[in-house]
């Protein structure tokens, strides 16, 4: 029986010099996996940090030929005239232009501007409304006001006042495209 209890022990030693052993060598393959991944990583991250940098000038060069693209197109729609929707379809492509990179480059007070003025245009054209030119104007007096010296440096979160004011332009809409979706169809 001691014999035994020893021969236990000494395969209980043997197994557990070995999965140490294996764990070691694991441990040492794992790490130099890691270390080989964590540079092929940092290469990567290198690579599009560099390829950002090359792309930078041309992404704001682009956010602000749509800035004045969709500035021009609201003030065009202000005429009210025959072409009135073209000039708000035009607003309306700036616009997506503009919320799908403006604010990532760190233009969020254009990109909250265009996103917004895109729901009140799909909106509208959902309930197959009028645009509300109150509302399209408001968007564009808050275009050409956070353009101007004392607000180009500032955030959104610098100016709660002008971002509750579009907000409700944009609830505006949405109350005025569900009324059109309540009122009864008239018969011509």
């Amino acid at each position: 029986p001691a014999s035994a209890s020893a021969d236990r022990r000494l395969s209980m030693s043997q197994h557990t010099a070995g999965a140490s052993r294996d764990t070691r060598h694991d441990g040492r393959l794992n790490r130099q996996a890691r270390s080989a991944a964590k540079s092929a990583r940092n290469a990567a991250i290198k690579r599009a940090e560099a390829e950002l940098a090359l792309l930078t000038p041309r992404i704001v060069d682009h956010i602000k030929h749509e800035t004045l693209r969709l500035e021009a197109a609201l003030l065009a729609a202000r005429a009210h005239d025959d072409n009135f929707r073209s000039y708000v379809s035009e607003a309306y492509d700036a616009g997506q232009h503009l919320r799908d990179v403006a604010d990532t480059m760190g233009y969020r007070l254009v990109g909250f501007i265009a996103t917004n003025l895109c729901t009140i245009i799909e909106t509208a054209d959902d309930a197959g409304i009028d645009y509300p030119a109150a509302v399209l104007d408001c968007y564009l007096d808050a275009l050409q006001l956070i353009q101007t010296a004392p607000y180009l440096d500032k955030q959104l979160a610098d100016l709660p006042e002008l971002s509750t004011a579009l907000l409700q332009a944009v609830q505006y809409t949405k109350t005025l495209a569900a009324r059109a979706a309540r009122a009864p169809a008239t018969a011509i």
